[in-house]
């Protein structure tokens, strides 16, 4: 039995190994490209993920339903935008601060970060469950369009806290170069919802509310997977609740590479919501069309986003462990 616990120690330790080896001495091409690619492949999952509810919603052929999804979409980004910029800020301190080799100021980093998103996970879901109907009037909803824009947000809202997480866990693991698994998690959310999807939607009768629940399944199962990383010993980093720290030092370094990365995303659903706004006036399928051309849209700007994912972790590290040269 300690015959076998050593080796897995060995393995873990090989592994976690290999990923600084990686960051640190690794070819750069080559390490842009194991890092970049599995980014980049998650990216357009997400995106992918995204056109599902929007593929099955529309063989009902309602077009009010359609709306739905389109008026949901700028609330989806801005709940995105807040793990984006909390995974985001955190990853790049993380990565820095793994570079040189100050590994209890990471952990820390890590468990702020995780506590954070699960505080503003819960926060989005009270808040926007009270509000959800003057949201929904602010983002475009038509009268037509608001029951099914309801049914549709009411899952995506309450279960905010599995995307925020989600997306804080992901950039955190691509701090250290496990996009790999990453990718997979990411992977297995999408293949999830892609499933359930149908069952929810047509057999089960649940229409809109069928596709948000089925991609609040995916997202939850695809949490599990990325806080498996962390319990199996997988990571280099070691996440504890207790280790949450208010630590002004910390949120500092968040915030300044977080708000940006948040902005960015914001400031996209701001200027959706913008055109849902303009739509509405020539009626429901103007709405339900510009929300499908912007989801489509959105695919060449995931492979950038997946890039500066995969770019991100080997210029954090490598300017924490002052190898400016790389």
């Amino acid at each position: 039995m300690i015959g076998a616990l050593s080796i897995m120690d060995e393995k873990r330790n090989d592994e976690i190994s290999g990923k600084t080896h990686l960051l640190a001495e690794g070819d750069i091409k080559k390490t842009l490209l194991n890092l970049s690619l599995p980014a980049i492949i998650a990216m357009l999952i997400s995106a992918i993920y995204n056109l599902t509810d929007t593929a099955f919603i529309g063989m009902l052929h309602d077009t009010a339903a359609m709306g739905a999804v389109s008026i949901a979409f700028p609330i989806f980004l801005v709940i995105a935008a807040l793990g984006q910029g909390l995974g985001v800020g955190s990853a790049s301190y993380i990565s820095r601060r793994l570079g040189a080799k100050d590994n209890e100021t990471a952990n820390k980093t890590a468990s702020t970060a995780v506590g954070t998103a699960i505080i503003i996970g819960t926060l989005v879901a009270v808040f926007g469950l009270i509000f959800m109907e003057d949201i929904l009037a602010l983002v475009g909803a038509s009268p037509t369009i608001m029951p099914y824009a309801k049914d549709y947000s009411r899952p995506l809202i309450f279960c905010a806290v599995f995307n925020i997480i989600n997306m804080t866990l992901n950039n955190i693991i691509r701090a250290e170069g496990g996009a790999r698994y990453s990718m997979v998690a990411i992977t297995i959310g999408a293949v999830l919802n892609i499933i359930l999807d149908p069952i929810f939607i047509f057999p089960l009768g649940m229409g809109v509310r069928g596709a948000a629940i089925a991609t609040v399944i995916g997202q939850a199962f695809s949490t599990v997977y990325l806080v498996l990383y962390f319990t199996q010993g997988k990571s280099a980093l070691e996440i504890h609740l207790k280790d949450f720290s208010l630590s002004k030092d910390i949120y500092e370094q968040i915030v300044k590479i977080g708000v940006p990365a948040f902005l960015m995303q914001f400031l996209a659903s701001f200027s959706i919501s913008l055109l849902n706004n303009a739509a509405v006036a020539y009626g429901d399928a103007a709405v339900a069309a510009t929300g499908i051309t912007i989801k489509l849209n959105t695919l060449l700007l995931y492979v950038l986003i997946g890039y500066g994912q995969g770019f991100q972790p080997v210029v954090g590290y490598n300017y924490g462990a002052k190898k400016y040269d790389r």
